[in-house]
């Protein structure tokens, strides 16, 4: 009987090769096996003796390959928790050893599955002695239901040991359908016209899709009229036509705890939609979500649909303090060239002073005091007469020079200064995120999401003021803070 049973798993061992070969050539394989018993033959009946040599002739004709080999055991899914087989594995694809399919349903059901949360969607290969009715009752186990890229191999050990492939339709309108014949292999290099893993969802056949969402204006509109709920807007209409694309129908529900977005617990756990989707309660989720790396820890996303660009909301800065306006006719170089000019008028009208004492000048008595030309000086930058007059020409027409001047300094200053006055100069708005971390205030939003990105954006100002984020529970509380000039809420 043992050439027999060699045959076919031989078989088995061919049939992977080419399978390596047409589908997954380069890619590792982790292997899920019975515990071998051919060290203790003496306590197996023969058919269990078949059984476990089947499996150990399996691992041996497939050796070749890039592969990990783990023990169907019960300290199986705690072994795996201490690892990730996304670091260690390229496209891994599984191969199951099991003569009884029904004793690897636990395992395939394991709600955990952080060691590979792609588990389910990668090409696996069950290879199984069990009956078809076994077989179908085990696709119809929990979350195995949705498996995509599945094949079951049967060997059939007749007069000419041959290999009886199986793929699921998980989403077929009859449980009878589940399972289909694909071929019958007897050896040989496989037939490219026979697509082992077609692509199963381009027809889900009206199967009912679980959506969470919640209220979201204008992405998401949840609207009860006459006891109704009405669900529309931007993602809706992109998920309706998805779903006359693929043939699939939708159920719209809210998130079950009430939350939003949700966020994660600290302990891997998250809440509202990303618990619901996490906790299998929903198959899609949609709410204006943006492709974020901790989202990849527990759901797998679309490609991008849409563009946003995020902003900071920021309270209008209003018109300038009218009392601003006194400096506003003049630019700051202008103002800081007329203190020059005064400090050196001051300068100069001494130093003329003295070159007329030295050539024999006298001037008036007042005009020998420094004090006091520099207050006549100041005095006719304020547009005031003259209070007293020299006596020498070159000190009068020095004055009369400035006098001229600042005449019209001053009704330049005067008719801007009115312009300023009638039409109040708004201020300037903030436009850079330099400028909004500058001014000390803090922002906000729904939830965590803004704060991850802008811990990770390359604006370094932007990191800095995610120091000041602040979870606001909702946009009208963000928008009341942000009238408040508590807050710049973003969105």
């Amino acid at each position: 009987m043992q050439p027999k049973i060699a045959s076919v798993t031989n078989a088995f061992g061919s049939f992977f090769k080419e399978l390596q070969m047409v589908y997954f050539k380069g890619c590792s394989t982790v292997i899920f096996h019975e515990p071998s018993s051919l060290h203790h033959d003496e306590k197996f009946q023969p058919d269990e003796k078949e059984d476990r040599l089947n499996m150990d002739i399996i691992l041996r004709d497939i050796v070749s390959s890039s592969r990990i080999i783990f023990t169907l055991e019960d300290s199986l899914s705690s072994t795996l928790e201490d690892m990730n087989l996304n670091t260690i594995t390229h496209c891994p694809v599984y191969v199951t050893v099991a003569p009884m399919i029904s004793s690897v349903s636990d395992f395939y059901a394991l709600p955990n599955k952080d060691w590979d949360k792609y588990f389910l969607s990668r090409k696996h290969i069950i290879y199984t002695e069990s009956s078809i009715e076994d077989i179908k009752e085990f696709m119809k186990a929990g979350e195995i239901s949705t498996m995509t890229q599945l094949l079951i191999i049967r060997p059939y050990a007749g007069s000419s040991p041959a290999l009886h492939v199986y793929t699921n339709n998980p989403y077929a309108p009859s449980t009878e359908s589940w399972l289909n014949f694909l071929m019958v292999w007897r050896g040989g290099s496989l037939s490219i016209s026979t697509n082992l893993f077609p692509d199963k969802l381009r027809n889900f056949h009206g199967h009912k899709m679980k959506v969470v969402a919640f209220h979201f204006p204008p992405r998401i509109f949840l609207v009860k009229k006459h006891g109704i709920t009405q669900v529309y807007g931007v993602d809706i209409e992109v998920l309706k036509a998805l779903s006359k694309a693929l043939n699939f129908s939708l159920s719209y529900s809210r998130p079950s705890d009430n939350e939003m977005w949700g966020w994660d617990q600290g302990n891997g756990s998250w809440t509202g939609l990303m618990g619901d989707l996490q906790y299998r309660k929903a198959d899609i989720g949609v709410a204006d979500l943006y492709i974020m790396e901790n989202y990849f820890t527990i759901i797998d996303m679309s490609i991008e649909y849409d563009i946003e660009y995020l902003c900071f909301v920021n309270l209008v800065p209003g018109p300038l303090p009218q009392w601003m306006a006194l400096g506003l006719p003049f630019l700051l170089e202008s103002w800081i060239a007329v203190c020059i000019t005064i400090v050196a008028g001051m300068i100069f009208i001494v130093l003329l002073r003295y070159c007329g004492y030295f050539s024999g000048r006298d001037e008036v008595q007042w005009f020998n005091s420094p004090s006091n030309t520099s207050l006549l000086l100041f005095s006719i930058v304020l547009n005031n007469a003259w209070t007293r007059g020299p006596s020498t020409s070159h000190m009068r027409i020095f004055l009369t020079l400035w006098s001229v001047a600042f005449f019209i300094l001053a009704s330049a200053y005067r008719g801007n200064l009115i312009s300023y006055l009638t039409v109040p100069l708004e201020q300037p708005p903030i436009d850079t995120h330099k400028q909004l971390y500058e001014k000390g205030t803090d922002v906000g939003s729904m939830g965590n999401t803004f704060k991850n990105l802008m811990e990770k954006n390359a604006d370094p100002y932007v990191r800095l003021l995610a120091n000041r984020y602040q979870m606001i529970p909702s946009p009208d509380v963000g928008f009341q803070r942000t009238l408040q000039a508590q807050a710049a809420l973003s969105q």
